[in-house]
């Protein structure tokens, strides 16, 4: 985060005219933070960003990534950190993209992994399996003990 404000932490200097700035701070549930501010989007952000929490430090580069126009969006770990409901809605952004999304995870949540055309499975820093849920489900084991421990952790 750069000690300036919301808008200018999302959009950097670029401009991007096919993207509605509102519409993508709603998007990624930065509304209610953005509205509470009497600067709305132009709050500014603190150096080291201490005047934020967490969750929306997340979102705001979440809403960063997606304001800047690219074939390919890579997410390292996107909802960590975030509560089920901000969680849920990045992940529907990131589902629902056109682009190719990498997103690499350790939420092995079924329905949420579902949604993506291609899972790799890594096992120590190998490709363990490749397919999508359910075949990977029925034939990968490993992949299929990390599901299960994920769902018995919950």
């Amino acid at each position: 985060m750069f000690n300036d404000s919301v808008k200018y932490n999302i959009c950097l200097e670029s401009e991007n005219s096919s993207v509605n700035l509102s519409d993508l701070i709603n998007q990624v549930g930065l509304d209610d933070f953005i509205s509470s501010k009497s600067e709305n989007v132009n709050y500014i952000i603190d150096e080291n960003a201490t005047n934020i929490s967490g969750g929306e430090k997340k979102r705001l580069a979440i809403a960063r990534a997606l304001y800047k126009p690219s074939e390919v969006l890579l997410a390292d770990e996107p909802t960590s950190g975030l509560d089920a409901i901000n969680a849920k809605r990045i992940e529907d952004i990131l589902t629902g993209r056109e682009q190719m999304v990498i997103n690499i995870t350790h939420n092995l949540d079924k329905k949420i992994l579902q949604k993506y055309n291609e899972i790799i499975v890594m096992k120590n820093g190998k490709i363990s399996g490749v397919g999508d849920y359910e075949t990977l489900y029925n034939k990968n084991l490993y992949f299929r003990q990390l599901c299960e421990d994920f769902k018995n952790k919950k």
